[in-house]
């Protein structure tokens, strides 16, 4: 009799349980019309995104986010931030009171950020700031520049003076003396730039001109001049100069108190002068 009963009370347990609904199926049932939402299809790694759970989200329902990167949040409206290029799908998952289960997914795109280029003038001739002469040629060297992404970049120099270069290695020629500031700005294909100053100082040309002494006797002037007159002597001399010192020296061969000579009197009196002119011409070469 036992073995009968045991095989009753099986039987009867299964039918049991095919009567209870749900115990044999336990796929819960699902939520319709879940969503994501983001303001954009694209970004930029670095970028901090926001994500918001759209469409139908049943009251008291729980949102669990998954980035597709490893990481996760919780919540109904996230933000979250990728830190490396390339296409991500974010699934969002919506649990409500009843534990009914929606899911939506999104795939977003993660661009490379383009890093700027780096202007630098350390390679010109001479380092940063140079001094040259009214009319010299200032040399400059953008070579030392770089772009973190490997671009191709573009040179835009200013040299302070209106005129401009898109060389790599430029030179200038400074046509009046000043202190002029020389902009270099590097640009790369996504318009990205930046820039370095330097100076370049513009002295006038000096000369250091050295002459020989050169001593000249005048002739002796025969005769005498009258009191109140004046008498003239031109002497010629083959420098070129800016300015000329003289340095006049006389010599008298009378003396004073000679008794022969006892009328000539004081050489110079109060009222003595001496005129000396002079007419320059001043021709140099650079």
């Amino acid at each position: 009799m036992s073995g009968i009963y045991r095989t009753v009370r099986k039987i009867w347990l299964i039918a049991a349980m095919m009567l209870i609904p749900g115990c044999l199926d336990s796929t819960p049932e699902s939520i319709d019309g879940v969503d994501i939402s983001v303001l954009a299809e694209s970004f930029v790694e670095g970028d901090s995104i926001q994500f918001m759970a759209s469409g139908n989200n049943p009251k008291g329902a729980k949102f669990l986010w998954d980035f597709g990167d490893s990481t996760g949040s919780s919540g109904k409206n996230v933000k979250h931030t990728y830190t490396e290029e390339g296409t991500y799908t974010v699934t969002l998952t919506v649990i409500d009171e009843s534990s009914r289960i929606g899911v939506a997914k999104k795939e977003v795109d993660i661009l490379y950020r383009n890093q700027a280029p780096v202007a630098s003038l350390e390679a010109t001739y001479g380092g940063v700031g140079q001094q040259v002469k009214v009319n010299s040629i200032a040399f400059f060297d953008g070579g030392a520049s770089s772009d973190p992404d490997g671009d191709v970049l573009e040179f835009e120099w200013d040299f302070g003076d209106g005129a401009k270069s898109t060389l790599l290695r430029p030179n200038h020629e400074y046509t009046s003396t000043g202190n002029y500031t020389v902009t270099l700005t590097v640009t790369d294909p996504s318009n990205e730039s930046s820039t370095a100053e330097t100076w370049v100082l513009v002295n006038i040309r000096t000369y250091n001109v050295e002459f020989v002494q050169n001593e000249i006797t005048i002739p002796a002037f025969a005769g005498y001049t009258a009191e109140g007159a004046t008498t003239t002597q031109n002497h010629n001399y083959p420098y070129n100069l800016t300015s000329v010192t003289y340095d006049l020296e006389w010599e008298e061969d009378e003396e004073l108190d000679s008794p022969d000579n006892p009328v000539v009197g004081t050489l110079f009196p109060d009222d003595f002068s001496l005129g000396v002119s002079t007419n320059y011409v001043f021709n140099l070469t650079k």
